[in-house]
């Protein structure tokens, strides 16, 4: 429904979707929650950065200013705000609280604003008062607009002092400049784990149990039952649909009959396909509705989990109970074909007195959750868990035997600059960063190693060998630098001094987001608590 009223405002009032996000849309999540079943917990304090989002209010304005700030920064080109975008910028607040930023002036708001690509026209890309002026006509947030621009202002400064605070060694850049364009010619050791599962005895496998008894605990589990809406049971209330009404339908959703070959489809050519998806768009809302409708009725009259009444709903509703899902938790959520994974999640949410979840869309209807009951977190006793004890001892012996030996490799090439007997050592092909070929380097380095390895690889030096990077396949590769060529480059041509401009902004965004990410787990760890 969201991306539905964005496609049209934004081919039409664009600047109006900023005004319905932030009066209708965004707090519309929020305000359902008065409803019975679709209820806001109030939860004990959860601080981030000094603001309490536990606070129904104060959580519904942290959020919408979230979406509010990036469609005004990036004009629409990410309208999905999310919540770890409203909390950094929460710590982004918080830290020009702590510096004690002033207020920005008028003069230095006025500038601020134009810098909204919102407010830009898009082939002048530049900004345009009347888009402005038309916005603040038809503002009617619940905060003051004002405000968010004083807010943004002072947090795009603090974002500009955390890339000020960049430092550079002399001659850093060039030394990163030649390096980026430096010819590598690397040879590599990879070494596989082919340990064999040792013969543990029944004791071993108890005294194992017992020291890593809390990583075989049993997370709370949620016992449900699936009631499903199908929506093939709404098509005899539906309406002879006019052209118009195809045609309107057609030009909202004219992507989803678009041609192979890419070309732009017509109406009249695929004026039956619209007719069928538009009656199946609009049995699917009917058994929406059914089922928000559903929901309201067990609230509004106190209907208990598996009485009469509840049966007689059920069945006068036209609900369809799946009952064969078995409990799960939240790490282990059934993967159950035409019901996404959030609908059983929506089963942590509830409790014995708000038991029933808030209606969602899967393939072919709308669903509910009705939480039977909860069975409590536990550890389990050793015997049910036996064989997979005796895997995860296995395991960990070929683990702690596999890194034996390749420390003793380490050690070996860090003393004679060889590998032991008995391993190869073989050749890559010469390769600058610029042109690297990434399907040969995956062929030795997963995806998780490979990143490390590009960033390492700058100050790899001649005759040395690197550390070890986890490789495919259960290994470990260790690469030897035979030669690094570095190009005569003069720090003086353009390509340099555009780099030399560059480099310690890139190196302080880096650092910024990197401090970033360490505070936001930091919080997230905090709260855990």
């Amino acid at each position: 429904m969201l991306s539905l009223i964005e496609r049209f405002l934004q081919h039409n009032r664009r600047w109006l979707f900023g005004v319905l996000l932030a009066v209708i849309v965004v707090p519309f999540v929020f305000t359902i929650g008065n409803m019975p079943g679709f209820f806001w917990k109030k939860k004990a304090s959860q601080q981030y950065f000094g603001f309490d989002l536990s606070d129904r209010r104060k959580a519904e304005e942290a959020f919408v200013k979230g979406a509010i700030s990036m469609l005004l920064r990036d004009g629409g080109d990410r309208m999905q705000a999310s919540q770890e975008y409203a909390l950094y910028r929460l710590w982004l607040l918080s830290l020009a609280r702590d510096l004690k930023l002033p207020d920005p002036t008028e003069e230095q708001l006025q500038v601020f604003i134009k810098t909204r690509r919102f407010f830009w026209d898009e082939k002048e890309q530049q900004f345009k008062p009347s888009h402005y002026n038309e916005y603040l006509k038809e503002w009617k947030g619940k905060f003051s607009l004002r405000s968010l621009f004083e807010e943004d202002c002072k947090i795009e400064q603090v974002q500009n002092v955390m890339q000020g605070v960049a430092c550079a060694l002399p001659q850093e850049s060039e030394v990163a400049f030649k390096s980026v364009r430096a010819t590598y010619v690397l040879d590599y050791l990879e070494i596989k784990n082919e340990e064999k599962d040792p013969t543990l005895s029944d004791g071993e496998m108890r005294k194992f149990f017992e020291e890593h008894k809390e990583d075989y605990r049993v997370p709370q589990q949620a016992d449900v039952t699936l009631l499903v809406l199908d929506s093939d049971k709404y098509a005899e209330r539906l309406p002879q649909p006019s052209e118009a009404d195809l045609k309107t339908y057609f030009d909202q959703h004219k992507e989803d009959f678009e041609k192979e070959d890419g070309e732009e489809p017509k109406f009249s050519d695929v004026s039956e396909d619209v007719k069928k998806a538009w009656k199946e768009e609009k049995c699917l809302a009917f058994a929406e509705e059914a089922a928000s409708q559903l929901a309201v009725q067990v609230y509004d009259q106190s209907i208990k989990l598996g009485s009469d009444a509840w049966k007689r709903l059920l069945e006068k509703s036209g609900v369809r109970c799946i009952y064969s899902t078995p409990p799960y938790s939240k790490v282990s959520v059934p993967k159950k074909e035409g019901f996404p994974r959030e609908l059983f999640l929506k089963a942590f949410d509830l409790s014995e007195e708000r038991f029933l979840s808030d209606p969602q869309r899967v393939k072919g209807g709308a669903a509910l959750v009705a939480l039977n009951k909860f069975i409590p977190t536990h550890l389990p006793e050793y015997d049910q868990v036996r064989q997979q004890v005796a895997d995860d001892a296995k395991r960990l012996h070929r683990k702690k035997a596999f890194q034996a030996k390749v420390d003793q490799i380490k050690a070996s090439l860090n003393e004679k600059g060889v590998p032991p007997k008995g391993f190869e050592v073989k050749s890559m092909e010469p390769f600058t960063l610029a042109q690297i070929k990434f399907e040969d380097l995956s062929k030795i380095l997963p995806m998780r190693s490979l990143f490390g390895f590009l960033n390492d690889v700058l100050a790899f030096q001649p005759k040395h060998w690197s550390k070890a990077y986890k490789g495919n396949d259960d290994s470990m590769v260790f690469f030897y630098c035979k030669d690094k060529q570095t190009a005569d480059i003069a720090v003086d041509s353009e390509e340099f001094k555009h780099f030399d401009e560059n480099f310690l902004e890139r190196k302080g965004r880096g650092q910024a987001e990197a401090l970033a990410g360490e505070a936001l787990t930091a919080a997230f760890k905090s709260d855990r608590k």
